[in-house]
């Protein structure tokens, strides 16, 4: 579950986000522009991960997402939010989890992202707008225009909001 809201003018309160932008398309979104940054931490080799992890140095696990974001992002676009997890099991791949924020063009959005052998998957848990000088663009294409923007590179693919099969 995500609490998404609208920040509203200085001395205003906060008001609920209004529109159709469901958690699954905003999720799809964060992941489409993530993509090649999860494979950039995925690199690292998991043994120091699970180390730095396990003794809580927060500020290793910050400097090695701050230098894999910084091939990719826009400096301060992407942080580690300074909370992690692993879960290793016997019987499977260790599973890595990353607490990390988005800050650009008005979003702040607040996700984990899971680093396994061969995928990355991303919760958002939750997402915040800054008020729109146009009120009729939804939260995806907000969200979607700030991960744009914040690249310090095109993403090699086009945004797709939904997958069309045939």
């Amino acid at each position: 579950m995500i609490k998404l809201t609208r920040r509203a003018e200085p001395g205003e309160n906060k008001v609920p986000a209004e529109s159709g932008s469901s958690v699954e398309s905003l999720t799809r979104a964060l992941m489409w522009a993530l993509d090649d940054l999860g494979a950039e931490l995925r690199l690292i080799d998991v043994g120091h991960m699970i180390s730095y992890i396990h003794s809580e140095a927060h500020a290793n696990i910050r400097d090695l997402v701050a230098s894999s974001c910084e091939l990719y992002f826009k400096e301060g676009a992407l942080i580690y939010s300074g909370s992690s997890d692993m879960a290793i099991d016997w019987g499977s791949a260790p599973r890595i989890m990353l607490d990390l924020e988005f800050h650009h063009g008005g979003i702040v959005a607040k996700f984990e992202m899971m680093l396994t052998a061969s995928v990355v998957d991303i919760t958002l848990h939750e997402m915040f707008v800054e008020q729109a000088d146009d009120m009729h663009i939804s939260e995806l294409d907000h969200l979607v225009a700030a991960l744009k923007s914040a690249r310090l590179k095109p993403i090699s693919t086009d945004w797709v909001p939904k997958v069309v099969l045939n």
